[in-house]
């Protein structure tokens, strides 16, 4: 099945880029030790050990699917706090303007 998706991409003209690829698994079998998929050029695809990042996006490896926002709000935790200093600064500036 792989290797069917393999010759479309590659007809597109397209790439698979193995440092950024991997599988993963859902279901009830989601555990169960899989070998590693060969691509036609002998590089190996791994298997994700617990989470898988597309499109900012963390898939979570288990049973059911689902997702992790863990990153996405820390992530925008540190953007606010970076915000808000920018504008203490600023304001703080304004002020001693004044006076």
């Amino acid at each position: 099945m792989y290797s069917i998706r393999e010759r479309e991409i590659y007809s597109l003209d397209m790439t698979i880029n193995i440092n950024k690829s991997s599988c993963m698994r859902f279901g009830s079998r989601f555990n169960v030790k899989c070998a590693n998929i060969i691509t036609t050029d002998g590089n190996e695809l791994t298997w994700s050990a617990d989470t898988i990042r597309y499109l900012g996006v963390y898939t979570v490896f288990a049973k059911m699917y689902g997702c992790s926002f863990k990153e996405a709000k820390k992530r925008f935790i540190v953007r606010l706090m970076l915000y808000l200093v920018k504008i203490v600064v600023l304001h703080t500036r304004i002020l001693s303007l004044n006076f």
